[in-house]
C-alpha cells in the first residue's frame, strides 16, 4: 500500500518481488512460501515493513487460515509473523486490507 514494492505470485508458492525506490523500479528477485494453496494476498496498510497477508486452505483437512509475513528485503526472504488467524470461516476466498487510523484486515467469504 505505500508503494515501496509489487509482489508477483508466478507459481504455487513462488513470489516475485519489485522493489519501488523513488519511483523507479530495483532488481526483482523471487522468494518462496511455503502454503500451496493460497486463495488471496494482500499487503496491510500502516506497517514499518510490507507486510502480507496469506489466506490459504492447510491441504490437509484443517481448514483455511491466515497467515503474516513480513517482506524482509535485505535478506530476500519472507519472515513468519507470530500473528496468524487459523481456521478461519472455509468458504473465506478474499482478503480486504484496511487503511486509515485503526488498519485491518477482512476475511471476505
Amino acid at each position: 500500500p505505500d508503494a515501496r514494492l509489487i509482489l508477483l505470485r508466478l507459481f504455487a508458492s513462488v513470489l516475485r518481488v519489485l522493489p519501488i525506490q523513488h519511483g523507479n523500479l530495483l532488481e526483482s528477485f523471487d522468494i518462496r512460501m511455503e502454503e500451496l494453496e493460497v486463495f488471496d494476498l494482500k499487503f496491510l496498510h500502516g506497517c514499518a515493513s510490507p507486510t502480507l497477508a496469506v489466506l490459504y486452505d492447510d491441504m490437509e483437512g484443517g481448514g483455511r487460515h491466515v497467515k503474516f509475513y513480513e517482506v524482509n528485503m535485505t535478506e530476500r526472504e519472507l519472515v513468519a509473523s507470530p500473528i496468524a488467524r487459523n481456521n478461519v470461516d472455509s468458504e473465506a476466498n478474499a482478503l480486504v486490507s484496511v487503511p486509515g487510523g485503526h488498519p485491518g484486515l477482512l476475511i471476505l467469504g
